[in-house]
Parts: C-alpha cells; structure tokens; sequence
C-alpha cells in the first residue's frame, strides 16, 4: 500500500486567505490566542470573586497541569511573538503590548480587594504576569511544575497579609 502524500496547496491559497503573508496570520493567531487566554483569566476570576489568593493560586496551578499535560512542550504564544517578532515591526510590538495589556487588566481587576489602590494592584498583576510568563520557560526546561509552586509562594503571602502598602 502506497503512502498518501500530504495535501499540498498552491502558494496562493494561503496569500488567498492572507493577503498581508505571515505577519497577517501572525497576528490573526496572536488575537484568537490573545483573546482565549483572557477568556480562561476571566473564568477563573469568576470562580475565586473577592478571592485574591485564590485566584492567583488557580491560574498558577491551570498553567503547571496544562504544561504537564503537553509534556512540557506548551508555551505562550504571545511570549514567542515578543521574543521573536515585535522587535522588529512596531504595529506587531503595539498588538503583543495590547494582548499582554488585556491579561493584566484581567488579573487586576481578579487580585484588586487584595490591595490598596488599583495602581497598587496593576503593577503587583503585571508582577505576576511576568513571573507567570518566566515560569512557564523554567517549566519547560526543568519539566516541572516548581516555577509555578514558586510563583505561588511569592505571591500569597502578601494576599494574605491583607491590604498591603505600597508605592503606585
């Protein structure tokens, strides 16, 4: 029996449902992935309401399961978008700022009766986003779910405490 050959497409069929070539489907997969992120942080803040450490253990605990699940192998998009193209187009830059923009706001809006501003709390959530992110690179390498056990370590306790204070 002969082996099927994979579909091949003419060029054109992609430059068909992408006119703009690679950054156009670049940036179409970073907006779906962008929004389905937001969709998942908004669904555990709708879980953990009015529970900051909570919500910030469960996003921590659903990234380490679903990386375990993939063997180790997911990533973060948006991450490899950064890394790998926004310095070099500034409306590519602009569109990772805003997906990246529109998780913090999430995770502000999920931590902020933790703090006791919202200034205070959007630069903790970009603080935690940042960690999240790192995490998910030390995950990878280490394939292990410590990073994020870390993150969480770093983070509750300052929940915990209550309203904390801070420079906005």
């Amino acid at each position: 029996m002969r082996e099927r050959e994979p579909l091949r497409r003419p060029k054109g069929s992609f430059y068909f449902h992408f006119p703009e070539g690679k950054q156009q489907l670049a940036r179409e997969v970073l907006e779906l992935y962008g929004n389905r992120v937001r969709a998942g942080l908004k669904a555990l803040a709708a879980r953990h309401d009015a529970d900051p450490a909570g919500y910030v253990r469960a996003v921590a605990k659903f990234m380490a399961t679903e990386m375990e699940a993939s063997g180790w192998q997911l990533g973060c998009a948006a991450q490899n978008f950064a890394n790998e193209l926004a310095p070099h187009d500034p409306d590519f830059t602009d569109a990772v700022a805003k997906t990246f923009a529109g998780w913090i706001a999430v995770i502000t809006d999920a931590i902020r009766s933790g703090y006791p501003s919202r200034a205070v709390a959007e630069k903790r959530a970009t603080a935690l986003l940042a960690a999240l992110e790192g995490a998910k690179t030390l995950a990878r390498s280490a394939r292990s779910a410590a990073p994020f056990d870390a993150v969480i370590d770093m983070v509750l306790p300052e929940l915990r405490a209550g309203k904390t204070t801070s420079r906005p």
